[in-house]
């Protein structure tokens, strides 16, 4: 009678035990993908939106060169005579900022010029080689990115173009340069490289322009082909964050989606349906195997393994947390993380009546630190900056990795002036750097752009950040390696 009480009490030891940690499996595969849908994939995306929102703001700022002073359309309202003096100043952009190429359309004379002095002669019915013209001269009412792909060459190619009006508001003709877009891919193609991960852009209609599968862009395939979603009934402005998650398609994959309002394109971040199984498989595989070694031991040690299991997986998570806020190159704060210690310092602003300040950094031609001695060694550059501007800031300062090769720290409760001398000796400590992965002759310098958080304007965060870009471009005009505040 004992034995069979035995059995019985031990069959049904065993059987709680497997249906508990089956019931924990399930629960921690609900965790697994609420993680992925709420932190990793908005993270993710909204890291490579920022990047995307930042590379469009550097476009659109060489698109107001193409405006600036009026040159060209006052060349046009003078008769189209001095070709020359517009082929110099086409030429003098396209130098400057490393473009493919400067043009300008007359609407007057439908003629074509480019700096590589081209002048063609439009023709509407020619709508191969021209009806694109004709397109935005009928839609274009302010300036845009167009972006395309083209399978000959296997390369995305990019337009920024700007339409020019008379004083009358009369269309006179379109402005544009085509973009370098090697830096561009290559930014795409790090998050690619992010394992169970997608990066997908998409025109307005659905057509694909960049994915990491070659052979969809080659077979001109849409998102609405790739994903039981009709993207076209999707709002384009959506309340706060702009984005919407997808939850899954008919094969399981996660998408993070939002539009790009400067690029007029659709941004897809896609969490594969093969990645996210593979780590629910993953707990499920643990758990059972759990449940054959321990379900013959007594209760006691049953449920202490168990509660050691959970804190092993607590801990799992709150390292996939923390990851999700740290920039894995510098160990910095991360963009996202950093946005929201910048709300908490408004809060405690608004407590205290006081402000704060903010250093947008930008490491001095690093470009060239890239293409003369590699990328690794750029990485290497990135940490020993970010390390030094770690070392060198008070605590309660949050330093933080903003995209590429830029940082952002917040002084909190600091003046313009102290957060300007503070400026100055992070540029003075980083200008004094001695880096061993460089030769000993080369220094690495940084300019920096100050501006205040403060409460009492309004939008403060947008306010104080886009302060401290124009302070930065401004101490990059004025010759890089200085503090510049707004």
């Amino acid at each position: 009678m004992k034995d069979r009480l035995f059995h019985l009490l031990s069959l049904v030891v065993f059987l709680a035990f497997v249906v508990m940690t089956s019931f924990y499996a399930w629960q921690d595969s609900r965790r697994i993908k609420h993680f992925v849908q709420h932190y990793e994939l908005p993270s993710i995306g909204m890291a490579l939106a920022a990047s995307l929102d930042r590379t469009a703001g550097e476009y659109l700022r060489i698109s107001d060169e193409l405006l600036r002073d009026d040159f060209i359309r006052n060349w046009i309202l003078a008769g189209e005579e001095d070709i020359d003096s517009l082929r110099q100043f086409l030429g003098d952009i396209s130098l400057r900022f490393r473009l493919a190429d400067a043009s300008m359309v007359s609407d007057r004379s439908e003629t074509y010029y480019s700096n590589d002095r081209r002048v063609v002669k439009l023709d509407p019915n020619n709508v191969s080689r021209d009806g694109w013209y004709y397109l935005y001269r009928d839609t274009l009412r302010a300036t845009n990115i167009d972006t395309w792909y083209y399978a000959q060459e296997d390369k995305l190619h990019i337009w920024v173009n700007a339409p020019l009006f008379d004083d009358n508001g009369e269309f006179l003709g379109l402005a544009g340069v085509g973009v370098d877009t090697e830096d561009f891919s290559n930014m795409l193609l790090a998050y690619n490289r992010l394992e169970g991960f997608n990066v997908f852009l998409a025109r307005v209609d659905g057509q694909l322009v960049y994915a990491k599968d070659r052979q969809l862009l080659a077979e001109q395939r849409s998102f609405n082909d790739l994903w039981n979603i009709e993207f076209n009934s999707l709002p384009k402005n959506q309340n706060i964050s702009g984005d919407t998650i997808a939850n899954k398609d008919d094969q399981g994959a996660m998408l993070w989606v939002r539009f790009m309002e400067p690029w007029n394109t659709w941004l897809v971040v896609e969490k594969t349906a093969e990645s996210v199984q593979s780590r629910v498989n993953d707990s499920f595989k643990s758990s059972a195997m759990l449940s054959g070694s321990l379900g013959m031991f007594l209760f006691l040690v049953i449920f202490t393994s168990i509660t050691l299991a959970r804190r092993q997986v607590d801990k799992n998570t709150l390292q996939l947390e923390y990851q999700a806020g740290t920039d894995s190159l510098t160990g910095l704060f991360n963009r996202l993380h950093f946005s929201r210690f910048i709300e908490q310092e408004l809060i405690r602003l608004r407590q205290v009546k006081g402000t704060s300040a903010i250093l947008l950094i930008d490491i001095d031609n690093f470009k060239k630190v890239n293409d003369s001695y590699g990328h690794p060694i750029g990485d290497e550059v990135l940490r020993y900056v970010a390390l030094t501007l770690k070392q060198n800031t008070r605590e309660g300062d949050i330093a933080s990795r903003f995209g590429g090769e830029e940082f952002m720290i917040l002084l909190s409760g600091a003046s313009l002036k102290t957060a300007t001398q503070r400026a100055e000796q992070l540029r003075v400590a980083v200008s004094e750097l001695a880096l061993p992965c460089l030769p000993n002759e080369v220094r690495v310098t940084i300019s920096i752009g100050v501006s205040l958080l403060d409460i009492s304007k309004d939008n403060p965060i947008d306010t104080a950040y886009r302060e401290a870009d124009k302070a930065l471009y401004a101490a990059k005009s004025a010759g890089r390696n200085r503090v510049v505040c707004s």
